[in-house]
C-alpha cells in the first residue's frame, strides 16, 4: 500500500515537472523561446538542438528560453541512421540573428545525402520566415573521444 502511494506521488511530481518544462509561455518578457527538433523514424533519426548553455554543452531539451535580442546559437545537428554500426553523422553549425522578444523559433534543416552535407537554420514559429543565416556542412562521425576543452571551444561563439 505505502510503496503504491509512493509510486503515485512519484509520477505525479513527474507529470507536473514535464508540463511545466513543455509550457509554451515565457518566464520574462524580455525572452524569445527557441524549440528544438527532432524527428524518429523506423530507419534512421534526425535532431537538431541549441548545443550550448551558459557556455558550456548541454543535452537536448524539447524547447528553452533566453534573452531576446541579438544572439549565436551554437546548433548541432546529428543523423542517426538505426540498425547500422558506428556513430551518428553529425555536424556543428554557428548561427547568427536577431530574436524578437515573445516570439518562438524552431530549427530547420535540409540534407544533401549525395554530398554528405547538411543546412540548418533557424524561423520564426509564426511565418516560417529565417531569422538566421543558414549554414551548410559536411556531416562526420565525430572521435570517440569528446574532453571538455573541445566541448568548451565549441560552445565559445555561443551567446546563450
Amino acid at each position: 500500500m505505502r510503496s503504491t502511494q509512493l509510486v503515485q506521488g512519484v509520477l505525479s511530481a513527474a507529470f507536473l515537472v514535464g508540463l511545466t518544462a513543455c509550457s509554451s509561455s515565457l518566464a520574462d518578457k524580455n525572452q524569445f523561446k527557441l524549440r528544438n527538433f527532432q524527428d524518429k523514424s523506423i530507419q534512421a533519426s534526425h535532431i537538431i538542438y541549441n548545443y550550448c548553455y551558459r557556455g558550456r554543452e548541454t543535452d537536448f531539451v524539447t524547447a528553452r528560453d533566453f534573452e531576446a535580442g541579438e544572439q549565436t546559437v551554437v546548433a548541432r545537428y546529428a543523423f542517426i541512421k538505426k540498425y547500422v554500426p558506428g556513430g551518428p553523422l553529425e555536424q556543428f553549425f554557428k548561427l547568427k540573428g536577431n530574436f524578437e522578444p515573445g516570439n518562438i523559433y524552431e530549427f530547420r534543416y535540409s540534407r544533401d545525402s549525395d554530398a554528405g552535407t547538411a543546412t540548418v537554420w533557424i524561423v520564426d514559429a509564426a511565418n516560417e520566415q529565417a531569422v538566421t543565416n543558414k549554414a551548410t556542412g559536411k556531416l562526420v562521425t565525430e572521435e570517440v573521444v569528446d574532453t571538455p576543452a573541445r566541448q568548451k571551444a565549441r560552445c565559445d561563439d555561443s551567446t546563450l
